[in-house]
C-alpha cells in the first residue's frame, strides 16, 4: 500500500513537471536562425537531373571546408508539434517504470539548428524520436531524453543520422576514451564526441553525439555499402512470453532493408549475411556468441578488445551489430553500446583449465581470448598520449590522468587475458537443429513461425514456431520481409537454404605474384598469366567477371582485358559480390602498371577499389556504361585515354588522384565525374564530343593546370548530389573549353579560372 502511494506521488510530481514544460514550450516564441535553407530550389539545367539544394543556404566551399564535425558549438532542436512530443513522453513514463516500448518511439518533425564556433548557423529539417530501451534514457529531473536524429536535408560533418545519448547512459567519459581506443585498433567505430543541445529553447543539456550505424558510416570507413545486421529483439523484451518466457529467442535481423530489397543481387547478399550471423547465434547459448576462432579472426580480436575494456554489455548477443564484407565473405563487428565498467572494477578472468561454471566463463575460453589478447598486444602501436591527442582534436576536455588510467588498465587486462589458455569445442554446421536445441525447446505459438528461401528452386519453406511442420511454396522472392504475414501467421526470415548465383558462377582462382590473386566469377574466362613477360591476358566470357586482389604488390605488369559483345546487359549496377567492374582491382598496391580494356559491358569496364600506388598507362575503349571507376583509392597515373563510353568515361569517388595526361572522348554523359570528397590534380585534360566535360560534386577539391575541350555540350557542372556532402572547389589555370550550353555552377560552389 505504501509502495503504491509512493508511486502515485512520484507520478503526480512528474505530471506536474511535465505540464510546466508543455506550457512553456507551446507558448514560447520560436527563435530564428541566422542562416536558413530558404532558397526556392529548382533544377537549373536539363543536364543535371540529380542536383539537390545548396548546402546550408549556399555557404561556400571554403567556409564549409573550414568546419569539421568537432567545430560544432551546440545544437538547437525545435519541435514542430511540442505538445504531442510531451504527451508521448508522459505516456512512456506512465506505462512502465523500466522500459520504453517500441510503439512510443515514433518520429516527430523538427528543425535542427547547427551552431558553429565561429557563429555560423545552419538549419536543417529533421525527424527525431526518443532513443533507448530502458527509462535511464529519460532524465526525470529535467525531462531530457536520449534522442535519435535524422536530418532530412543537410549534414553535420558528413553525418545525416545520429544519436544523442544522455552521458550517464554511456558511462560518461569512458565512452569517449573507449571509442578512441577501438578506432585506433582499426575496428569499425562510430564517430563520437560531446555536444551541448537545447531542445525546444530550454537550457543546454550535454549529450554524447554518436553517428548511427548506417550507409554513411560504412562509406566513411572506405567500405562499399552492403548488408548491416543486428540481433532481433522481437522476442527479447515485452513479447518474450509469446515464444519462450524463460529464455529470449534470438536470431539475425537486417538493419538496411531498403538497400537489401533494391535488387535481386542485394537480396541474395542479405540472405547470405543472415546465414552467417544466424550460424553464430544458433550455435551459441543465448548469452554470448560462441565460434570457431580460427574462422573468425576479426571477430576474435574485436571481442577480446571489448572484453579487455570490461564491456560485457556490448558482447551480449542481443547488442551485437555487424557489416557483411561480401568479397571476403566475412562478418565485420561494429562497436555499439559496450557499457564499459573498466573504470570502477578489476576485470574478472578465470583460467580455462579450471571448472567453468557459466556461459560467461565458457565463451572466453572457447573463443580463445588468450590468442586474441596476444594478437592485440602485438599491434598495440599507440600510447595514451595518442588517445589524448585524438580527444584534443575533437575539442574534448577529458582529464589526462583519467586517460592514462583507462589506457593502462586496458593494456593490463590484455596481458591478464593472454594467460588464461583456452578450451576446445566441436561445432556442427546444422543451422536448424542448433536453433531448435538452443532456443526453441517447448516453443509453441500457432500465430508465429519462421521461414527460409531456396534460391536454387525459387521456393519458400514456412515452418511452425518450433521449426516443425514445414511447408514449401514455389514463389519467386522479390523482397525480404521479416515478419512476412501468411494465413494470419507472422513468419520471421532466417536465411536461405541454397544460394543460386545469377552468374552461374564457378569460382576459379590463380596466383599472379606473392599475395596477389586473380579470381574468376561466373562462366570461366580465358586467363593467360605470363610470369616471364609480366602480362595477364583476360578474355571475358559473356557471363563472367574478374577480381584482382590481395595484400601484395603488382609491379610492372600489363593487364589486357577483352570483353564480349554477347554479354547480356544487366539492369542492376552491382552483382551479388558487390562487383561493378568487368575487372576489379581490389586492395592491392600497384607499381608501374598498364591496363588495356575494350568492348566491356558491365557498369564499369574497369574498377579500381581501395588500391594505392602508381599506374603508367590506362587505355579503355568501347565501354557500354562507365569506362573507368576509381573508389577509395590513392593513385598517381601518368596517362589515361578513354574513348566511347555509354555513360561516364572516368568516375572518381572518395579518392586522392594525380593524373599527368587525361584524354577522354565520346562520353555519352560526363567525360570526368568527380565526387564524394575526392582530391584530384590533373596536369593536362582534354575532352572531345561529350555531354559534360567535367562535373565536380559533393565536397571535392579539384585542380587542373590545362583543360581543353571541343564539340562538348557543357564544359563545367558543379553541384551537390548527396545529402552527406557539401559544396566543392575547382581551380583551372588554363581553360580552353567551349560548350554549347553555359556552365552550371550551383550556389556555394567555388570555381576559379585564371586565364
Amino acid at each position: 500500500m505504501i509502495n503504491q502511494l509512493t508511486k502515485n506521488i512520484k507520478l503526480f510530481l512528474i505530471l506536474l513537471l511535465l505540464s510546466s514544460f508543455v506550457a512553456i514550450n507551446i507558448y514560447e516564441p520560436k527563435k530564428s536562425s541566422l542562416v536558413k535553407n530558404i532558397l526556392e530550389f529548382e533544377t537549373t539545367s536539363d543536364f543535371i537531373p540529380d542536383e539537390i539544394e545548396p548546402f546550408c543556404g549556399g555557404v561556400s566551399y571554403t567556409e564549409a571546408n573550414s568546419k569539421s564535425l568537432y567545430d560544432v558549438s551546440y545544437l538547437n532542436i525545435n519541435l514542430i508539434d511540442k505538445a504531442s512530443w510531451y504527451e508521448n513522453l508522459f505516456s512512456i513514463i506512465k506505462e512502465s517504470e523500466d522500459y520504453i516500448f517500441e510503439n512510443r518511439k515514433k518520429r516527430f518533425r523538427a528543425e535542427v539548428e547547427v551552431v558553429y564556433q565561429d557563429g555560423t548557423i545552419c538549419s536543417f529539417p529533421s525527424e527525431i524520436r526518443i532513443s533507448g530501451d530502458h527509462q535511464d534514457h529519460i532524465r526525470k529531473t529535467d525531462l531530457a531524453t536520449s534522442l535519435d536524429v535524422h536530418l532530412k536535408s543537410g549534414n553535420i560533418g558528413n553525418i545525416v543520422k545520429f544519436k544523442l545519448f544522455l552521458p550517464e547512459t554511456r558511462n560518461n567519459d569512458i565512452e569517449l576514451v573507449a571509442t578512441s581506443i577501438m578506432n585506433k585498433l582499426g575496428f569499425l567505430t562510430p564517430r563520437t564526441f560531446k555536444l551541448d543541445v537545447s531542445l525546444n529553447n530550454q537550457e543546454n543539456v550535454t549529450y554524447i553525439f554518436q553517428e548511427k550505424i548506417v550507409k554513411e558510416m560504412i562509406e566513411h570507413n572506405g567500405l562499399r555499402e552492403s548488408a548491416i545486421l543486428e540481433t532481433s529483439e522481437d522476442f527479447f523484451w515485452e513479447d518474450r512470453k509469446l515464444l519462450n518466457p524463460d529464455k529470449p529467442v534470438l536470431f539475425a535481423k537486417l538493419l538496411n532493408n531498403n538497400w537489401v530489397n533494391r535488387s535481386p543481387y542485394n537480396i541474395q547478399i542479405g540472405a547470405e549475411s543472415l546465414n552467417k550471423y544466424n550460424k553464430l547465434i544458433f550455435q551459441s547459448d543465448g548469452s554470448y556468441l560462441i565460434y570457431d576462432y580460427l574462422e573468425n579472426s576479426t571477430l576474435l580480436e574485436f571481442d577480446t578488445a571489448i572484453f579487455a575494456m570490461d564491456g560485457h554489455h556490448g558482447l551480449a548477443i542481443h547488442n551485437r551489430k555487424f557489416y557483411f564484407d561480401v568479397l571476403n565473405n566475412d562478418l565485420i563487428p561494429i562497436y555499439y553500446d559496450i557499457d564499459s565498467q573498466i573504470e570502477g572494477r578489476d576485470l574478472y578472468v578465470k583460467n580455462c583449465e579450471e571448472e567453468l561454471l557459466n556461459a560467461y566463463e565458457e565463451f572466453i575460453c572457447v573463443n580463445n581470448f588468450a590468442a586474441g589478447a596476444e594478437l592485440l598486444l602485438s599491434r598495440l602501436n599507440f600510447k595514451s598520449e595518442d588517445i589524448k591527442s585524438d580527444l584534443s582534436k575533437k575539442n574534448l576536455n577529458v582529464d589526462n590522468d583519467y586517460v592514462d588510467f583507462i589506457y593502462k588498465r586496458f593494456k593490463e587486462n590484455l596481458v591478464k587475458i593472454s594467460g588464461i589458455s583456452s578450451k576446445d569445442m566441436i561445432f556442427t554446421n546444422q543451422l536448424k537443429n542448433n536453433f531448435k536445441k538452443n532456443y526453441l525447446i517447448d516453443t509453441q505459438n500457432s500465430s508465429i513461425g519462421f521461414y527460409f528461401y531456396n534460391f536454387q528452386n525459387q521456393s519458400y519453406e514456412f515452418c511452425a514456431s518450433n521449426l516443425d511442420n514445414c511447408t514449401e511454396k514455389k514463389i519467386e522472392m522479390k523482397s525480404i520481409e521479416s515478419p512476412k504475414e501468411l494465413d494470419n501467421v507472422q513468419y520471421y526470415f532466417l536465411g536461405s537454404k541454397k544460394i543460386n548465383n545469377n552468374l552461374d558462377q564457378e569460382i576459379k582462382e590463380f596466383l599472379i605474384e606473392d599475395d596477389v590473386h586473380i579470381r574468376n566469377y561466373g562462366s570461366l574466362s580465358s586467363i593467360n598469366i605470363d610470369s616471364i613477360n609480366k602480362s595477364v591476358d583476360i578474355i571475358l566470357n559473356k557471363k563472367s567477371k574478374v577480381l584482382i586482389y590481395g595484400t601484395g604488390v603488382l609491379k610492372s605488369w600489363n593487364v589486357n582485358i577483352q570483353g564480349s559483345k554477347e554479354t547480356e546487359i544487366d539492369n542492376h549496377r552491382q552483382d551479388n559480390n558487390l562487383l561493378t567492374g568487368c575487372v576489379t582491382f581490389f586492395g592491392i598496391k600497384l607499381e608501374n602498371i598498364q591496363i588495356n580494356s575494350s568492348d566491356n559491358r558491365c557498369e564499369d569496364a574497369v574498377n579500381l577499389l581501395n588500391v594505392t600506388g602508381d599506374i603508367s598507362n590506362i587505355i579503355i575503349k568501347n565501354s557500354y556504361f562507365d569506362g573507368l571507376d576509381i573508389d577509395y583509392s590513392n593513385l598517381k597515373i601518368q596517362n589515361i585515354n578513354i574513348t566511347n563510353s555509354g555513360n561516364d568515361c572516368l568516375d572518381i569517388s572518395s579518392s586522392s588522384i594525380e593524373v599527368k595526361f587525361n584524354y577522354l572522348e565520346s562520353c555519352e554523359d560526363k567525360s570526368l565525374s568527380i565526387g564524394e570528397k575526392s582530391f584530384v590534380y590533373i596536369d593536362t585534360f582534354e575532352s572531345q564530343n561529350s555531354n559534360i566535360v567535367i562535373a565536380v560534386k559533393d565536397s571535392s577539391n579539384v585542380n587542373i593546370d590545362n583543360k581543353f575541350g571541343s564539340e562538348n555540350k557543357m564544359c563545367i557542372a558543379m553541384y551537390r548530389k548527396k545529402e552527406e556532402f557539401g559544396p566543392s572547389r575547382l581551380i583551372i589555370e588554363n581553360n580552353l573549353c567551349e560548350g554549347k550550353s553555359e556552365n552550371f555552377i550551383q550556389y556555394g560552389q567555388e570555381l576559379t579560372i585564371d586565364n
